[in-house]
């Protein structure tokens, strides 16, 4: 065990994975189909009304004072470059969880296995593997998730398969992701009433239309307890609009808005709503119960950001040394000619607020801003990114409060991957300038007092 110390100080900032597209932001939209009845407010910042039984709570702008000053404090780090510690020797690190006794749970990729510590850094046990067996997952440890109180490790690869574990390390059971027709179930999360999840199928248009959009219907459905089908719509999501490239097969527009969702403790669901500062909250059932909002300035995407994007391009394939001057000047012009294309797709007016999300078991939750950030750079990384990728800046945060109010924005560090939140803290990895992967855990700071208030 090692422990960290150091502040990370973080001022309030200002001006700051499932894919789905929505109408963008618009300054009306903020208040729009609101019916106000009932209403709490505080001061000019916070207020939440009800419209037809769905709570809709507005914060004035991350980018408020009074909305707190927050900085964050390591408090734990776990790991080590070298030794006999093998508990203590991490590679792709994919997905963190924690538990209300903050105990963390490690799905170590090299492994395949989830390793336990407890609140304090303390090894207590580990669990999993690779292989064929039915409590090993065959290729890649992708993703943790809650099962109400067991662990499930899911591997996405070769077909999918979840395995259950309960906490103390015994095997439960496991099954396939794809179903025998070949329709693949992905799992979303896990409820009261079972999992819930999508379908999706490899199915595309034989001779796409160049330039025509072809909408992809997503729909959260409860996962059949046999996980052989899957039950009754709980509800739809927007769908994602991919479109006909001129040399076949289907392609995304630029800077498309990313979606990201993610479960509380009691299963309920928190989806972005792609292209606004807006976070839908859905109970078990799929039932809007409530509609968390902010104002911000929307940023217009430009033309600039095309050219940008494609520079970004060049300097990329300037550094693949290994390809021959002419091969790679050929799959150079291959990739600039496929932005050309994606730029005559209908594309976003402004910058995307949101990326990221992260629900912590409290209900509160942190979400990633991305309008602070050039589109040129994230879609990059969108676009050539891979399984674990590690941030090489800062990134940029709002902190919520279990009931939607924003408590504040902070600044995570560079070469951080935060995995798991709460209201008063956030875990996950942190790589070195070796790319040793340590755990991290920063304790959020309010007003120079310990937690988020």
């Amino acid at each position: 065990m090692a422990l960290g110390g150091g502040i990370w100080e973080t001022p309030v900032t200002s001006k700051r994975a499932l894919r789905f597209s929505l109408a963008l932001w618009s300054p009306a939209a903020f208040l729009g189909g609101c019916s106000p009845g009932d209403s709490q407010t505080d001061g000019e910042f916070y207020e939440v009304q009800d419209s037809s039984g769905v709570q809709i709570v507005l914060n004035r702008g991350p980018d408020v004072g009074d909305a707190g000053n927050l900085s964050l404090e390591e408090d734990l780090r776990l790991g080590i470059l070298e030794g006999d510690q093998e508990e203590l020797l991490f590679f792709n690190i994919l997905d963190i969880l924690i538990d209300d006794s903050e105990r963390v749970f490690v799905g170590n990729d090299q492994t395949g296995t989830v390793r336990v510590f407890d609140r304090n850094g303390v090894f207590i046990r580990e669990f999993g593997g690779k292989g064929e067996g039915p409590s090993e997952i065959p290729l890649m440890l992708n993703d943790l998730m809650w099962a109400g109180d067991q662990v499930a490790l899911i591997d996405w690869q070769a077909g999918g398969k979840t395995v259950l574990y309960d906490t103390t390390g015994k095997f439960s059971r496991s099954f396939r992701n794809t179903q025998p027709t070949g329709m693949r179930i992905s799992l979303a999360g896990f409820t009261p009433i079972g999992w819930i999840g999508t379908e999706s199928s490899s199915e595309r248009p034989e001779n796409p239309v160049p330039g025509q959009a072809y909408p992809l219907p997503v729909q959260m459905r409860r996962v059949a307890p046999s996980m052989d089908g899957l039950e009754e719509v709980l509800f739809d999501l927007p769908p994602r609009i991919l479109y006909g490239r001129r040399h076949g097969g289907l392609d995304w527009p630029l800077f498309h808005p990313p979606g990201a969702s993610g479960f509380d403790a009691s299963g309920n669901h928190y989806i972005t709503v792609s292209g606004q500062y807006r976070i839908d909250v859905r109970n078990p059932s799929g039932t809007l119960v409530r509609s968390i909002r902010c104002t911000h300035d929307p940023i217009p995407i430009t033309d600039e950001d095309i050219e940008a994007y494609k520079e970004l391009v060049r300097i990329e394939y300037d550094t693949l040394s290994w390809m021959s001057a002419s091969e790679r000047e050929r799959q150079l012009q291959t990739y600039l000619d496929r932005i050309e294309e994606q730029a005559s797709f209908p594309r976003p007016d402004f910058r995307p607020p949101l990326r990221t999300l992260l629900v912590g078991r409290d209900g509160s939750f942190w979400v990633e801003r991305l309008d602070g950030h050039e589109p040129a750079k994230w879609w990059q990384e969108r676009m050539s990114g891979g399984f674990g990728k590690t941030p090489t800046g800062e990134t940029d945060w709002d902190l919520f409060s279990a009931p939607g109010r924003l408590i504040g924005s902070v600044h995570l560090p560079p070469r951080f991957k935060p995995m798991a939140v709460s209201e008063e803290s956030v875990v996950g990895v942190l790589k070195d300038e070796f790319d040793v992967e340590y755990v991290v855990r920063y304790r959020v700071k309010l007003d120079g007092q310990m937690g988020g208030g």
